[in-house]
């Protein structure tokens, strides 16, 4: 049967080695490097939230069949620079990648990419510590599963997510990493389905708690998030 656990990308220890060390005793499959150490996808480095981990070989094919499948349900919950329009629905633009002049590689929206879709499910408006700074906490569903599909689709309609600075985003002082989290993982791996909502991380929950909602919706938003802490 599939483990889920928790990615928070904060430690500084590899994810496999922590797997092998804590979970490896009894469960083979989580100390077998062929088999990414029962580790089914991955999450950005700095991203928090869910991920599958396979605590037997069965579990482990399993899942990875319902990944590629498409049976999985991803819910993302981020933090972008401006106001992202109440009214998106669809981020559709295909990505390719792109070398920048600094050496590091970047998904970009490109005519010739593959094809990637993000439902924008809920937008909230937010204003910063400073007045005139504006914000929109975004809830989202992956489709696709395209390498920093979220980062690059909202960085190309002019949002870069908050400290995300490899896609245009500024670091502060009350938000010191890309404001990304895997808050829901849903699937069925053989033995019935599993569905994890996780609430956001202290330091994701303290950056949310310093902005001020702008309207109704945009406060019910982030209040629902901010009872859901970790």
């Amino acid at each position: 049967a599939p483990a889920l656990g928790l990615g928070a990308g904060s430690s500084g220890r590899p994810l496999q080695e922590w797997v092998a060390d804590n979970l490896g005793q009894t469960r083979p499959v989580m100390k077998d490097p062929a088999s990414q150490f029962g580790l089914v996808h991955r999450l950005d480095r700095d991203t928090s939230g869910a991920l599958v981990c396979g605590s037997s070989y069965r579990g482990y094919y399993m899942a990875q069949l319902q990944f590629t499948v498409r049976r999985v349900l991803k819910g993302y919950i981020s933090l972008c620079h401006g106001a992202l329009p109440q009214e998106i629905v669809w981020l559709d633009e295909p990505l390719g990648f792109a070398l920048r002049a600094d050496g590091l590689w970047r998904s970009k929206a490109e005519p010739a990419g593959r094809r990637a879709l993000t439902e924008v499910r809920a937008v909230g408006h937010l204003s910063g510590p400073e007045a005139a700074e504006a914000f929109s906490l975004v809830r989202l569903r992956l489709h696709t599963g395209r390498q920093h599909q979220i980062r690059a689709h909202l960085a190309t309609r002019g949002h870069p997510l908050c400290a995300d600075e490899l896609y245009g985003g500024s670091e502060s002082s009350w938000c010191s990493r890309t404001f990304l989290h895997a808050e829901r993982l849903a699937l069925d791996a053989g033995t019935g389905p599993i569905d994890l909502e996780i609430g956001l991380p202290r330091d994701l929950w303290l950056a949310l708690a310093m902005l001020v909602p702008r309207d109704r919706c945009s406060r019910a938003l982030a209040h629902r998030l901010l009872m859901l802490r970790q």
